[in-house]
């Protein structure tokens, strides 16, 4: 099989310790290409500190200056302009993970199985990866992977934010099972899928940052897709990313600002979106995972219970005692005063 890695990098250091592990530890079963698509000045960048990387045979390479770049998924979208139609799947990966032994083999074995127990070839293996930690050793940087008791992953929500209409999620680690388990959201980062899926569903490059993941999972499920966890997680994500320099907004408040916007317009598309959606949809969304955006309601079994509601967020308990009324869609990205 062939498979199109996507890696896209905004000044993130831990970039070659990704790639790295990824080669290192694929199977010989697997043909696999890696599309890096890097944002950062050139002397921090792949192609000035590992040229031999970057000239590899495995590895299409595309350079920009940070300032240029328009936000993650836009990011995403110009590296996938880079698949033709001699890949099989397509696994979009961020640039601070490592990956275990054979992850190339397991994905595509959690396909099959997937697409066996659906029905069909329209299915997507996803999910939240174990995590590592890292320390600067005189100058170099040591990553340590994470092996707790449990090396699989359930993602469920835990609130959902009543200006963006965008759920907060949180991933269980769970044991592993010798088949995967049926999902009901994307995470990004993570993503494993036949190629189809880019002329069926495809990314929003108008999407920022902030929706990426449940408008992937919304387009996904409208147009037929099924979504699974793995079997068993093959992968490792920096842990506290949040606090990780590659979202620090800049300095420069010009920079900052055209930052602030195109976030919020992405938001807007994701609202638009979800407007546009048929109420037929949604309740079938909702029916099926418990998951309502009608009415802004998170049912039980949605529900994450391992993570408690963060400081300055919607308590989706609060919500679900409230009175049942839809949610009122804005109508236009440019909407005046007179009109709101």
């Amino acid at each position: 099989m062939n498979i199109f890695v996507s890696v896209c990098s905004y000044q993130d250091p831990l970039l070659p310790h990704t790639i790295k592990s990824m080669m290192q530890t694929k199977s010989n079963r697997n043909n696999v290409v890696y599309s890096i698509f890097e944002q950062t000045r050139y002397e921090d960048s792949l192609a000035c500190t590992e040229p031999v990387l970057v000239s590899r045979d495995d590895v299409i390479y595309k350079r920009i200056d940070p300032e240029y770049s328009d936000g993650c998924v836009w990011a995403r979208y110009i590296n996938m302009l880079n698949l033709t139609n001699e890949y099989d799947f397509i696994y979009q990966v961020d640039s601070h993970m490592l990956h275990d032994l054979n992850w190339d083999r397991s994905l595509v074995e959690d396909y099959k199985r997937a697409m066996d127990m659906a029905g069909t070839n329209k299915v997507i293996i996803t999910g939240s990866c174990k995590s590592f930690s890292i320390e600067e050793v005189d100058g170099e940087i040591k990553t340590y992977p994470r092996h707790d008791e449990y090396d699989a992953c359930q993602v469920k929500y835990y609130t959902i934010d009543p200006y963006n209409f965008i759920p907060d999620v949180h991933g269980d680690q769970i044991p592993s099972t010798d088949m995967p388990r049926p999902a009901f959201h994307i995470m990004a980062g993570n993503f494993f899928t036949h190629t189809d899926w880019i002329d069926e569903v495809g990314l929003d490059p108008k999407i920022f940052f902030t929706g990426e993941e449940i408008m992937m999972t919304m387009m996904s499920y409208a147009a037929g897709y099924k979504m699974f966890h793995h079997s068993k997680m093959v992968s490792y994500h920096l842990e506290n990313t949040s606090n990780w320099h590659t979202k620090t907004p800049p300095e420069d408040q010009k920079a900052a600002r055209r930052r602030e916007i195109l976030a919020e317009i992405g938001r807007w598309q994701w609202k638009h979106y979800l407007e546009a959606c048929r109420e037929d949809l949604l309740s079938e969304f909702h029916q099926e995972f418990g998951v309502d955006f009608i009415n802004l309601d998170i049912e039980e079994r949605a529900r994450t219970y391992s993570l408690d509601v963060l400081p300055g967020k919607v308590d989706v308990l609060a919500i679900s005692k409230k009175p049942k009324k839809k949610v009122k869609l804005p109508k236009t990205l440019f909407m005046s005063e007179d009109e709101e």
